[in-house]
């Protein structure tokens, strides 16, 4: 990307321009976003978000990311983010300068690391959470299941050992999301 651009609703990024434009031909690198995602409440479902970084900072110099008590009020390493997969995911989503919604609010929901909350429970949580919102939730979850299969394994494809497989549970519970409007 480049970094030059202002957060002022245009940007040069590659690939937001790429995922505005179907004709890979013709493919610029200037967009122009006509939605900063005012109003819309954006669940970050990974490693937890760094809360203090520059891109999710408002005009005033405060934190868009909110900090929600989903499991009772988990301790200290819930809202910090030892991997950084997660702040890079939210950046993506509504980072002030290469975000797709830059004004929209910010939940991090943490799955991974420590005092952690499980999958399921994340993706049910969300679901009541929208429930008691009046504004719309989109979540991000940019990680999967994966199994190891040896080398030598009959069914092996590919030159990994790790492959991706479907959860019953987790689709069911997306697909309930999806018709809940998240």
């Amino acid at each position: 990307p480049d970094t030059s651009s202002t957060p002022n609703g245009s940007a040069h990024n590659w690939g937001l321009a790429r995922c505005t434009q179907l004709d890979s031909t013709s493919l610029g690198t200037t967009i122009s976003l006509p939605n900063n995602g005012t109003g819309v409440n954006c669940v970050i479902i990974d490693t937890g978000v760094m809360t203090n970084h520059p891109e999710f900072l408002d005009s005033l110099g405060n934190s868009r990311v909110n900090q929600v008590a989903w499991k009772g009020g988990l301790g200290g390493s819930f809202y910090t983010d030892e991997d950084g997969h997660g702040t890079h995911v939210a950046g993506i989503m509504s980072g002030l300068t290469q975000g797709w919604a830059r004004d929209a609010t910010i939940y991090s929901m943490k799955i991974f690391d420590t005092d952690c909350l499980g999958v399921l429970e994340a993706l049910q949580l969300v679901k009541v959470f929208h429930k008691q919102q009046s504004q719309p939730t989109v979540i991000n979850m940019s990680w999967g299941y994966y199994k190891y299969y040896p080398l030598d394994h009959p069914t092996k494809t590919g030159l990994s050992d790790y492959h991706p497989y479907r959860v019953t549970s987790v689709d069911a519970e997306i697909r309930d999301m999806i018709k809940a409007g998240i």
